[in-house]
């Protein structure tokens, strides 16, 4: 954890709205800075769109990694109602800076909290001179709307999180599940099985396994995995509380494929996978994921979420236009192709404060676009 942030003056803050109106009257928020809260991770493990990457767990995580918590909560008569998690870092070139994934998380009944509790987070990054405060919300509502009618809200140009993904309804029974797939990924589901890929759950003494599986993808695809210690830090994290599962698929005793899961409130989110690179004619990556599913399936959960696929090709998909050229032999496509639904979420914003640093936004917007420095700070802060 980064010592020299201090969040002074907020911490174990309770303010009141006894003057407000309508669905706010009687609403309290509290804002605290504890990395383990076991209330805050069952409101948001219970809500529609709630995601680990809100829960104090994530925070755990992050916390070994510099980051450092901040928990706004909207409560009524001592239930929470909504709230939101910020992970705050101190960085070189932009100060301290803070993001929101997939936050606020606001009771159904409640969608008006969304805007109190943007306006503590506005007035907590005023007081701590918070200089960059990036959300992305779950999804859209009128309260997005109309702060960012107001300027209060600013683009914001890099995803936290996926903004766009696959969720197939667990509730179908798996026949139906699998006719629902396309017949080519269906055919490799059915290949797999017969040409000797295994499929087991594995345990912490695999990371190693599944590290060097990432790793392999990572060269084909260009990107810079996390450390092996970054996920054995993860699984102490979340496995203990059976929250992840990691899946092996063998060819003969050989580890082909691996597949890293967190279970979640009612998800199940394919979250990292490697390969190998070999055995592709055995489809050892359709098999695993047809394994997850059946496993998710058996032990209660509603959805499997493969975690992300591009907002265009999503956009794509919804209008019934099929998948564009560009993206044929692509991921997006392989996710596709086991059916399910095309879910978007909210875009990521940046909450801005008075209108010079509003105005000093807006012009500087086409460097920060193009900033390399912010661009990395993001790849770290989604992992």
């Amino acid at each position: 954890m980064d010592s020299s942030i201090q969040i002074e003056g907020v911490k174990g803050l309770t303010r009141g709205s006894p003057s407000c109106t309508g669905g706010l009257r009687g609403l309290q928020v509290e804002v605290c800075d504890e990395l383990a809260d076991s209330h805050w991770d069952k409101f948001v493990a219970t809500s529609p769109r709630g995601h680990h990457v809100q829960s104090s767990l994530w925070a755990n995580v992050k916390s070994r990694t510099g980051w450092r918590c901040l928990r706004v909560l909207a409560k009524r008569e001592g239930r929470i109602r909504g709230g939101v998690q910020v992970l705050l870092r101190r960085t070189r070139w932009f100060g301290l800076v803070g993001y929101a994934p997939k936050g606020p998380v606001v009771d159904a009944d409640e969608p008006y909290v969304v805007e109190r509790l943007l306006n503590e987070l506005d007035s907590i990054a005023a007081t701590q001179n918070i200089r960059l405060m990036a959300i992305q919300p779950p999804s859209e509502n009128s309260a997005w709307a109309s702060l960012s009618a107001a300027g209060r809200l600013g683009p914001f140009p890099f995803e936290l999180a996926p903004t766009a993904t696959v969720e197939m309804d667990l509730s179908n029974p798996l026949d139906t599940l699998l006719a629902e797939m396309r017949p080519g990924t269906r055919s490799n589901v059915r290949r797999s099985q017969r040409r000797g890929i295994k499929v087991r759950l594995a345990t912490d003494k695999d990371l190693p396994n599944f590290h060097r599986l990432l790793s392999a993808t990572a060269r084909r695809q260009g990107f810079v995995p996390e450390s092996l210690e970054f996920y054995r830090t993860f699984w102490d994290v979340f496995a203990s509380r059976g929250h992840l599962k990691l899946f092996m698929a063998e060819h003969d005793g050989e580890p082909v494929s691996a597949l890293l899961a967190v279970a979640f409130g009612g998800t199940v989110l394919y979250k990292r996978g490697g390969w190998s690179g070999r055995h592709g004619d055995r489809r050892p990556n359709e098999s695993m994921h047809w394994s997850a599913i059946k496993w998710a399936q058996a032990e209660g959960y509603r959805y499997y979420d493969f975690e992300g696929i591009s907002r265009p090709v999503a956009r794509a998909a919804l209008s019934g236009s099929g998948i564009p050229e560009s993206a044929a032999q692509t991921l997006d496509r392989f996710k596709l192709g086991f059916g399910g639904s095309v879910v978007l979420s909210g875009e990521p914003v940046c909450l801005m404060r008075p209108p010079p640093v509003r105005w000093a936004y807006n012009k500087a917007y086409p460097i920060i676009v193009k900033s390399s420095v912010l661009s990395s700070l993001v790849s770290r802060a989604r992992n």
